[in-house]
This record gives structure tokens, sequence and C-alpha cells, in this order.
């Protein structure tokens, strides 16, 4: 049977071809010399041709060996930036993440831990993408994304759920909305005679507002949809002027300038947090980025105390 080329034969050849000794290279390998010449041997014989003209003084390459010298350089170095790049990888220190985040979680949690990421991992790629609570699963269970950040929804039997902060309910309006203008809590029952705008089925907000019992219909039926921020910005703006909103969402930029008052009793509140399949450990560079997730999360809360 055929034996393969070693590494530690091309290793010994490219050492051999750049000292132009067999002793010196030998010094340099920390190999007994004896034990270097029989390794270019066992390669010579292998590759059916020879590779250096020897001498009592020197050695020097052969037009085979010529040949070989670059391609060897090559698959040494190549090996050594895989060797590398694999460590990397272990260690945390290189890789690729792709993450999917609605956009309040992006906002609040995911781009102040990628900030500090990045400060300690600059070889690290990463991907985000963002999206809404449904489509945010759908990346995770497809493993188009390493982890998710949204609220909790309908338990997935593929995914898991680790809940990180709890984000409330409340009232976003123009300033000068009567609503706005009311002194002390804002109840549920106040947004009665008002028209509001709405979320469609497919958002965490509008499947947990259904999920309340005896809340009005224009809050579990609402006529008035939207699906993204972008839409609830505008359709504020356009004269419906007030909407149901996480107070996370409230914080994002183009809802920054609008009133934003909590609404109780009851107290709703939507879990946010992170999304994994159950079936797949997170790469170490991953699990990094989903523990400074962990740590912004710990610190809002805090902050919030």
């Amino acid at each position: 049977m055929t034996q393969r080329v070693t590494i530690r034969q091309l290793d010994c050849f490219v050492a051999v071809a750049k000292a132009g000794h067999f002793t010196v290279a030998a010094e340099r390998l920390a190999l007994a010399q004896p034990a270097l010449t029989a390794t270019i041997q066992k390669l010579e014989a292998e590759l059916g041709v020879r590779l250096f003209n020897r001498s009592a003084r020197h050695v020097e390459l052969t037009e085979a060996g010529r040949d070989l010298l670059p391609i060897a350089e090559r698959l040494l170095q190549d090996l050594d930036h895989t060797v590398n790049d694999m460590r990397g990888f272990a260690s945390g220190s290189r890789g690729h993440i792709s993450v999917v985040a609605a956009p309040s979680a992006f906002e609040a949690i995911l781009a102040p831990a990628i900030e500090a990421f990045v400060e300690n991992h600059p070889a690290v790629r990463i991907t985000i993408r963002d999206a809404g609570a449904d489509e945010v699963r759908r990346h995770v269970r497809s493993r188009s994304a390493d982890f998710g950040l949204t609220s909790r929804t309908a338990e997935d039997s593929s995914l898991m759920f680790e809940t990180l902060i709890h984000d409330h309910l409340g009232l976003v309006c123009m300033a000068d909305h009567p609503l706005a203008q009311l002194g002390g809590q804002l109840h549920w029952d106040q947004l009665r005679g008002y028209e509001l705008v709405g979320h469609t089925l497919d958002t965490s907000t509008r499947q947990q507002l259904q999920s309340v019992p005896d809340l009005s219909s224009i809050l579990t039926e609402p006529k008035y949809q939207v699906s993204s921020v972008t839409s609830l910005h505008w359709m504020i703006r356009s004269g419906i002027r007030a909407a149901v909103v996480p107070a996370l969402v409230a914080a994002l930029p183009l809802l920054r300038d609008l009133a934003f008052r909590p609404l109780a009793p009851p107290l709703i509140q939507r879990d946010v947090g992170l999304v994994f399949r159950r079936d797949m450990e997170l790469s170490p560079v991953a699990e990094q980025l989903a523990e400074e997730c962990r740590r912004v999360s710990r610190k809002l809360a805090n902050d919030s105390a």
C-alpha cells in the first residue's frame, strides 16, 4: 500500500532546503542528523525523485527539489493558518456569528452588546438581521441564525427561550393627545373612545393583548393594524396619534420624542430574551456574544429598579 507524504517530511525538506546543510537543519529542528536524513530519504522514495544533490560541505536542490519547495512552503503556511483559525475559533477570538433580533431588542440589548463585544473580538465577523417575533424564530429554527432576540410567544418544541428582561406595555402618543395630559396612573378603560393604531396578528404585542381577558376590542381587534415601527411611526403622526406598545419599542429613535404612559391595572408585560435551538450548541464566539447580551440586560434591569 502506497504511503502518503507527511507534514513532517515536508517540514524537514523545507528546513534542509533553507539551511543548505543537513547538520544545520537538524539543529534547527531539534532532530538527530540520522533521523533527518532518513526522513528525507523516505520522502524521496515516496515521490520517486531525488530532491537534493549532496556533497561533503553542503546540499543543493535538484530541479525536482526546486519545483517542490514553493509548493511545500505554501502547504505548510496554509496548514499553520488553518490551525491558528481553529484555535481562534475554539478560544472565541475568531469565527462568524449570525444573529436575528426584533428592532426593540436590537436597540436596547444587542447593539450595546455588540459594541462591547467587538472591542475584544476584532477578528470575528457578525451578520445581523432584524425581524418580527415569528420571523426571528423561523431564522433560528432553520439555522440561518445562531440565536435570536425577541419576545416570548407560543412555545416551540425545537426552540429554547431564555428571559432577559420584562418589558411592560403602555400608551405612546403625541404630546398634545388628551391621554397624555391626564395625571396619575393611566388605566386601560381610559383608552375606550379613542382611535388607536393596533398591531397585526403576527406581532407579539397583538398576541399578548388578545390573551388578556376583558380588554377593549379597540386593542384586541384594532381597526388600524401595522407590523413595523416605521408604519406605526407614520400612522401616529398621520392622525391616529396613539398606540399601545412595549416600553422598549417606545424608546426606539422613531418614537422617542412621543409621550409614553405605562398602563395598569392589569400590569401587562412581555418577556424579552434569547432564542436558541434545543439541538444546537452555540459556537464559542456566539456564546460570548450571548453572554454580552445577558450582561447588558442585567444593567438595564438594575438601572430601571
